[in-house]
């Protein structure tokens, strides 16, 4: 312990003995370990953050998923009947259904709001206690009044009750249901599901009520997931067996399309679906921050021998009094920890401002609902960032220790100034420095190709999202029937129309997505006549759309023509085909006038239109498929989505559009109301997530391999001093000194340019997947990358050759 103290006070002197080099070393650490930490931030919550409620690790979620569906299909209310009464390993098993848009309704106006609605012991099974009032809890049924009770999160209490103690009793509306609440739940519990913004819970006996059951169907998927309690002494593996062995699925021996996969899950980090969505961009995002590291650790590596070139005597010294080999390295090595750990406390306070940026991709969805996930620093990140630390330590300490070592100390002791001769590029300070500059390429290839992906997912393919205003309106939440919906969307799309500055809006029936998104719509079978059953089209996406949409959003018309105002019930059915399902059923010739059947109906072709999906590495284009608004079935018109094209400001035109809408009726739920540009940037969030970290990281990961070279060659030009005088004596020009050194930061820089080719070339496959509209293997991007990588790393090693070749030849000699 005695030498420990001594190594750290030794390490702590010497590294205030050089501040500067001190301060650059510490930044470089902290910006590396800081976008680690944060990375590993986003991987905790979505991963290994348990709910904030007592005993959270005996907790588990039970999910049922459809091979081939990447989505939770949902419980029966017969299965959970059967889960909950027949095991032992789940003691305690409540159900819940969750809802992203429910219409409350107050004396403190109207609010979209995220939901549940849970079983009466869903509170006791996670063993929360309401913070006021009283949680939903087991009890006699009671008359239906009595059962309309709420609970509210202290979230909504504070924000939308202005924390207001008298909350409890207070009275409110909620999808057309009367309803009390009774409590608030504790801070900081915002449901069961890491990510979700539920901020109010309902009785699962009023789902029918609020539009959300099916009504007489016992045998309806209307419960989302499960959540229960292990029984002391069981195991995970042990629960979901019995779990498995006790459930029936209810069909599944006649309709193999029904056969369900039960999965049970501990409650900690989000739940699958987000963890499948997510999984590939916290790898790609954990890859590039791992490799920036890589760089900074090798850039430090090679300041470290080049100051251990410096402290030659210092070493020589000390193993001539007695010190072993074991011990200089142990020296230099706890020097290398005591820079690794101060380094990973300033990547902390990095941390905190880039997990403060990261979040902002999460915190919205494409459909204007709050996303709620505490990336806040915890245990697990602290522990992370110690084991760093180590990593750090390691990577960029050993070599240099290692060389310190192994110092010639008799001829350091007798010549100290030329004891080690010239120092070269060469050997393990070159291959640090071709290290560096290949993993640099990596990273900036990257970043440009995720650049002209972003360019061309803001740009649109074949539409213009420019001055366009998307909103979404549910009259259903209002209590509106289909016909009442119909009528009340036409009544908002002729105020919209005639509101200041708008030049078109476009309605879309609005359960079936986003107004733009050429993945959205409801699947439908397609064919044409004559078609076998084996090669019709299958779930191909369709739009309901009136007769302005394809103006509105400036979507090319290739052949024949849009909606009109006589495509209506009465008339004829008409389509609108894109190019891509044109070509499939009409390989031929022209799909115009050609009959194709829509759920075995048939419709008359009026127009082809061009594809709106963009070019995606992994993704051919896509059938898609439009219908007129007016021919769409009444049940379907209960949610309807705008999109507005105004001349000046879309954000500018909102507040006008709200209240055109308002004076209609205030009642009516109004969502999603964003600019385009916004929504796409939403919408797209993994790919300019992946762009803003890839670009940071690429653009430091460039500036440190010149620095790393500069480094590298300032030494060389210091140790060569007298070489270059006596050559500058005997008549060598400044040119051809600046150019032998120049060569070898050429060369140096081909060759890691060389293998950073090679390795993008690689690491194309891991980001295929965000990559639209250009391809993985671009060429002016590889070669562009190449070009500004050997340009900034030669400048780089320009700067000490030209220093060398401006040396006084007599001034050289005389110093030697």
């Amino acid at each position: 312990m005695e030498g420990l103290l001594f190594d750290l006070l030794h390490a702590v002197r010497l590294l205030r003995k050089s501040p500067a080099a001190t301060a650059i070393s510490l930044a470089l650490l902290a910006l590396g370990t800081g976008a680690n930490v944060a990375v590993f931030s986003l991987v905790n919550t979505l991963y290994l953050k348990p709910l904030p409620v007592p005993d959270a690790r005996r907790l588990v979620h039970l999910h049922s998923f459809r091979p081939g569906v990447r989505y939770n299909v949902g419980f029966t209310f017969g299965e959970y009947d059967r889960l909950r009464d027949h095991q032992a390993g789940l003691p305690a098993l409540a159900a819940e259904r969750t809802i992203a848009q429910l219409h409350l309704v107050s004396p403190r106006g109207v609010r979209e709001i995220g939901g549940a609605f849970v079983t009466d012991n869903f509170f006791q099974v996670l063993g929360i206690h309401a913070a006021r009032g009283r949680l939903i809890l087991p009890e006699p049924d009671g008359p239906p009044d009595q059962r309309n009770r709420v609970v509210i999160s202290d979230r909504l209490w504070r924000g939308y009750f202005d924390g207001n103690e008298a909350v409890v009793g207070a009275a409110v509306t909620i999808n057309g249901i009367p309803a009390t609440v009774i409590g608030v739940t504790p801070k900081g519990f915002d449901g069961d599901q890491i990510g979700r913004n539920t901020e109010l819970w309902l009785p699962m006996t009023v789902l029918d009520a609020a539009g959300f059951g099916c009504p007489g169907h016992r045998d309806c998927a209307a419960i989302d997931e499960l959540i229960g309690r292990l029984a002391p002494g069981r195991t995970l593996a042990s629960a979901r067996a019995e779990a498995a062995a006790s459930i029936q699925w209810s069909g599944a021996d006649r309709d193999p399309d029904r056969v369900r996969e039960l999965v049970m899950t501990p409650a900690v980090g989000a739940g699958p679906e987000i963890r499948n969505e997510l999984g590939p961009q916290m790898r790609l995002l954990s890859g590039v921050t791992a490799t920036l590291l890589l760089i900074v650790c090798v850039n430090l590596a090679g300041l470290s021998l080049a100051s251990g070139v410096g402290r030659s005597k210092e070493v020589a010294v000390r193993i001539s009094l007695g010190a072993t080999p074991a011990r200089v390295v142990r020296q230099f090595i706890t020097e290398s920890f005591v820079l690794a750990i101060c380094g990973a406390a300033l990547g902390l306070l990095v941390s905190v401002w880039a997990i403060g940026l990261l979040a902002g991709f999460y915190s919205v969805g494409s459909e204007g609902f709050l996303h709620l996930f505490d990336f806040g620093l915890d245990v697990r990140v602290a522990g992370y960032s110690l084991l760093l630390s180590f990593i750090t330590a390691m990577l960029f300490g050993v070599a240099p220790a290692v060389q310190a070592s192994r110092q010639n100390v008799n001829a350091q002791l007798r010549d100290y100034r030329g004891a080690n001769g010239p120092v070269r590029i060469r050997g393990l300070r070159g291959a640090l420095v071709a290290i560096q500059v290949a993993l640099a390429l990596v990273l900036i290839v990257s970043s440009g190709l995720l650049v002209r992906s972003g360019r061309t997912l803001v740009a649109g393919t074949n539409f213009d999202p420019e001055h366009v205003v998307v909103m979404r309106l549910r009259p259903e939440l209002a209590n509106y029937k289909p016909a009442q919906s119909a009528a009340f969307s036409d009544r908002a799309s002729a105020a919209l129309a005639a509101s200041p500055g708008v030049q078109s809006a476009a309605m879309v029936v609005g359960g079936e997505g986003l107004v733009w998104n050429w993945e959205n719509g409801r699947t439908f079978e397609v064919s044409k006549p004559g078609m076998p059953a084996d090669a019709r089209t299958a779930a191909v996406p369709t739009q309901d759309v009136d007769p302005s949409y394809f103006q509105t959003l400036g979507i090319p018309l290739i052949a024949g023509r849009a909606f009109t105002r006589v495509d209506t019930p009465s008339g004829d059915r008409v389509a609108i085909v894109n190019e891509t399902l044109a070509r499939q059923l009409w390989p031929e010739g022209d799909a115009l006038d050609r009959t194709i059947l829509v759920r075995r109906r048939p419709h008359r072709v009026v127009g082809i239109v061009a594809n709106i999906q963009p070019a995606g590495a992994e993704s051919a284009p896509a059938p898609h498929l439009y219908l007129p608004f007016a021919q769409a079935e009444p049940e379907l018109l209960g949610d309807v989505r705008f999109a507005i094209r105004v001349a000046g400001s879309p954000a500018a035109a909102l507040p006008s559009l709200r209240s055109a809408i308002r004076a209609l009726d205030p009642g009516v739920p109004l969502g999603e109301d964003m600019p385009m540009t916004t929504q796409m940037a939403l919408h797209y969030a993994p790919v300019f997530l992946a762009r803003s970290v890839v670009s940071f990281c690429g653009l430091l990961a460039v500036f440190l391999s010149a620095v790393g070279l500069y480094s590298v060659m300032a030494l060389s030009v210091r140790s060569r001093t007298r070489e270059i005088g006596v050559r500058i004596a005997l008549g060598a020009s400044p040119c051809v000194v600046t150019r032998s050194f120049v060569d070898q930061a050429v060369v140096l820089a081909a060759a890691g340019i060389a293998v950073g080719l090679v390795l993008a070339w690689m690491a194309t496959r891991v980001l295929r997947a965000w990559l639209y509209g250009v391809a993985p293997h671009d060429a002016v991007t590889f070669l562009g990358g190449a070009a500004l990588l050997l340009v900034t790393v030669v400048a780089a090693g320009y700067l000490p050759a030209r220093r060398a070749a401006r040396l006084d030849p007599i001034a050289a000699l005389r110093h030697e």
